[in-house]
């Protein structure tokens, strides 16, 4: 077996997908101005690792046919940082105020529910 192929397995990443996510944070990484080398490598790193990881989860929760599975992996590498940043504000929001974040999360959750 192809040591590089027996990675992406022990990883669970899919070799068409981790090219879709690549390119997809290559061309976050270069519409974005201003980022320091360091930033602009932790840039591709999470958005790539946003995408890889957070594919599955979308193909799954709207059931996407595997053909659909690369575009989605594209787009979430193209919006990986900013997913990523979204997710440090949550937290970040949540660790100063907990209890106010809370309620209104919990009050999104059932207004949503009840949209559907």
């Amino acid at each position: 077996m192809n040591p590089d192929t027996e990675i992406l397995r022990i990883l669970g990443i899919k070799a068409p997908v981790a090219i879709a996510a690549i390119v997809g944070a290559l061309v976050s990484l270069i519409m974005t101005k201003g980022l320091t080398p360091i930033r602009a490598m932790i840039s591709l790193v999470s958005g790539f690792f946003s995408s890889i990881y957070c594919t599955p989860l979308i193909v799954s929760y709207f059931d996407i046919s595997s053909e659909g599975q690369n575009g989605i992996a594209f787009l979430l590498g193209v919006i990986g940082m900013n997913i990523v940043n979204g997710i440090y504000s949550l937290s970040n929001s949540f660790s100063h105020s907990p209890y106010p974040f809370l309620f209104k999360f919990i009050q999104n959750i059932l207004s949503w529910r009840k949209e559907k």
